[in-house]
């Protein structure tokens, strides 16, 4: 990602050699390497299908799929599919000696496994209209199909475009491990409910919150629980998605029941009650309420430590306040975004939840997909060949082989072997919550790669490491929108690197409202970028971009003011004012001030308004294919910012806070043994900057003549 003002790393700044992240995308690029990665994928895919197809000992219905099937049957001829289950609910015993399911029930439907709202059978009532054998295949294929979308919608939230073959590699290695294998075995939800949730978070980053909040609404109405993400909204400040995702969400549960009847609905609720009390307790629960209660409930499979349920609750509402607390310390209450600290966020709140939800069983870990590709995120963006990079490839590593050797095999290997000595029959449950060990380690990667964030407090090893490194920076090139302190930046680094400072606005002859269109024409600016960048140093300051590539490929460092909207827009109006109050107060005769003071340009001050607030909520356009749209100011958005500083991450600072900017400047100064506040030491100094400032200006408009 683009790096802290203070979190830049050794190989950065060098010219001359490739970061390792830009060789290892080279190698990637290889036609041998990408065939290589389409052979894996393709035998990992045939291999899963053959697993999933392969013959089966056990009941016909050992798919999900066989009761979402059935259950949209009867959801179609306006008949709720609950009552056999919610009957043997309330006959059913406490020591659970027997269960629901078994072949008899199995064959005749009577009892069907299924604890979803009608709304899933309703999304599933086209695949009624095949037989169930070409159904089932028809959703195993939509299931790959919808694994691949998901993490490819991930990723695009990101900002980034993942070619086919590495986004079948990504969709392979997910494949092999444990979570996924069992969700595509048992041709379950779960990988579904991914899609949709992946889907609706790129609609949200680009810009279309109530398409997110209705595809939000989906998973939801399929999987209440996931309810629970509207705190997490909520804290984001998200507050229109939330309303429409509660809202739509409400309609999609209960619309059903209108036909269904209230006893439909009564049933329901019984079978939720069952899955989230007695059923918690069930071998295949790795939720630390699940260990819990195998340690100190009774239940035939297990021999527990003692009977005291209501500790197990205690300790169970314990570890799930310290969770919550740690979690909300750590996610930033700011709206989503396509900065990886937001999908940061988005991984602690799926970790989160698994932690403290009642029920958290094999299948539900298939969200640890959603913490792996954060963290792969933010890893890309940081750079393998920095040191926190590679600290965060170690620990993605390290979470990923826990996965791949811990699962349903060693699961049950260790239940099956749980004695009658309460013990030992304890540490086998412990070691047997296979599940719940990844978790903890992608949750703790999770908090480390919050830590060193680029938006965030950042490594203050390396930043102490790095302060000497201004001393090589001679050609520096400052991004960002209206109102995030370019000018002001520029100036500063200009005196304090001894370096001649340019204005984009002036060599692009930068009109003014409402039209903010480039006056000169393409060919001289880009003549006078390449004067520009044949200096051997220079500062340079603007909003502009693809023109402006020569001046990102040149820099040494490429500073990008990120700052929020609402900060901008303070900016923009406080400027104003402050021109308008000089203007006035220049005047001498009162006719002009007069004049001057009926404010004859507060149509600028409303278009530049609407201006900035374009630039930073649009969702922004690839590379205009005219001159016309190179000209057109109202092309240039902070998206289209960020994807083209995409290309130049490994020399990108990235500063979203005033603070951030001053650390900068600490920084800078620290490196070149001048105090701070108050910029140079002496009048000759002073002297100095003037004199370079003057320099950079007349060279400004040599360049322009």
């Amino acid at each position: 990602m683009f790096l802290h003002p203070v979190d830049w790393t050794r190989g950065m700044l060098s010219l001359q050699k490739k970061p390792l992240g830009e060789k290892l995308r080279a190698i990637a690029r290889t036609r041998p390497f990408q065939i290589l990665v389409l052979i894996l994928a393709v035998c990992i895919a045939i291999f899963s299908i053959y697993r999933r197809f392969q013959p089966q000992t056990v009941a016909p219905c050992v798919t999900d799929f066989y009761s979402y099937y059935h259950s949209a049957l009867r959801i179609g001829q306006r008949v709720a599919p609950y009552a056999g289950l919610a009957n043997w609910i309330r006959d059913h015993t406490a020591n659970m000696t027997a269960g629901p399911y078994t072949d008899a029930s199995c064959m005749s439907g009577a009892i069907l496994e299924y604890a979803y709202t009608p709304f899933l059978g309703v999304i599933l009532l086209p695949f009624t209209w095949l037989p169930y054998t070409v159904a089932l295949f028809v959703w195993d294929s939509c299931n790959l199909l919808f694994l691949g979308a998901a993490i490819y919608a991930f990723l695009r939230a990101a900002r980034m475009s993942p070619g086919l073959p590495w986004l079948l590699a990504l969709t392979g290695v997910a494949m092999l491990v444990s979570p996924l294998r069992f969700d595509l075995y048992y041709a379950q939800i779960d990988v579904f409910l991914l899609f949709v949730v992946c889907v609706g978070l790129c609609a949200r980053v680009e810009g279309h919150p109530v398409l997110a909040g209705m595809l939000f609404a989906v998973a939801c109405a399929i999987e209440p629980t996931l309810l629970i993400m509207v705190g997490f909204l909520l804290w984001k400040r998200e507050m229109k998605l939330a309303a429409v995702t509660v809202f739509s969400s409400l309609v999609l549960i209960l619309a059903p029941f209108l036909w269904l009847g209230g006893k439909a609905l009564q049933d329901m609720l019984i079978i939720w009650r069952f899955y989230g009390g007695q059923y918690a307790v069930t071998i295949t629960n790795d939720a630390p309420r699940g260990v819990l209660l195998r340690l100190l409930t009774p239940y035939p499979y297990t021999h527990p430590l003692t009977d005291v349920p209501g500790l197990a609750t205690a300790l169970w509402l314990m570890i799930a306040l310290v969770v919550l607390l740690i979690a909300l310390s750590q996610i930033a209450p700011r709206p989503l975004g396509g900065d990886s600290r937001s999908f940061l966020d988005v991984g602690l709140v799926v970790t989160t939840a698994l932690l403290i939800s009642p029920w958290s069983e094999n299948s539900q870990f298939t969200w640890l997909a959603v913490p792996f590709l954060a963290v792969y995120i933010s890893l890309r963006r940081v750079g393998l060949g920095t040191p926190v990079g590679r600290k965060l490839l170690a620990g993605l590593v390290g979470a990923l082989l826990l996965l791949f050797i811990l699962g349903d095999d060693i699961q049950y290997a260790l239940l099956a072997h749980v004695g009658r000595n309460s013990i030992i029959a304890a540490v086998l449950v412990l070691l047997a919550a296979t599940y719940l060990y990844p978790l903890f380690a992608v949750s703790a990667v999770i908090l480390y790669a919050q830590r060193v964030d680029p938006t965030g407090r950042g490594d203050a090893t390396a930043r102490s490491q790095d302060l000497h490194r201004w001393s090589e920076v001679k050609r520096v090139h400052i991004v960002g929108g209206p109102g995030s302190g370019k000018t002001t930046l520029s100036h500063e680094l200009a005196g304090l690197l001894e370096i001649p400072q340019f204005e984009l606005d002036r060599i692009a002859g930068a009109g003014l409202a409402p039209a903010f269109r480039m006056e000169r024409p393409l060919a001289q600016r880009l003549a006078d970028v390449a004067r520009i960048t044949s200096l051997p140093g220079w500062a340079t300051e603007g909003s502009f971009l693809w023109w402006t590539d020569e001046l990102l490929r040149s820099a040494d460092i490429i500073i990008w003011l990120d700052i929020s909207s609402h900060v901008a827009l303070r900016r923009v109006i406080a400027r104003h004012a402050r021109e308008y109050v000089s203007l006035v107060m220049r005047q001498k005769e009162m006719q002009s001030l007069l004049a001057a003071g009926r404010h004859p340009h507060l149509p600028h001050l409303f278009a530049f308004i609407r201006y900035t607030w374009a630039y930073y909520h649009r969702a922004g356009n690839r590379v205009p294919s005219t001159v016309e749209g190179l000209d057109d100011g109202w092309a240039l958005t902070r998206a289209d910012t960020e994807r083209q500083l995409a290309i130049y991450v490994h020399k990108v600072i990235r500063c979203t806070r005033p603070a951030d900017v001053t650390n900068l400047l600490r920084s800078v100064i620290a490196s070149r043994g001048v105090s701070y506040p108050g910029g140079f030491r002496s009048d000759e100094q002073e002297r100095q900057r003037h004199q370079l400032s003057a320099d950079s200006q007349r060279i400004c408009r040599a360049t322009q003549s």
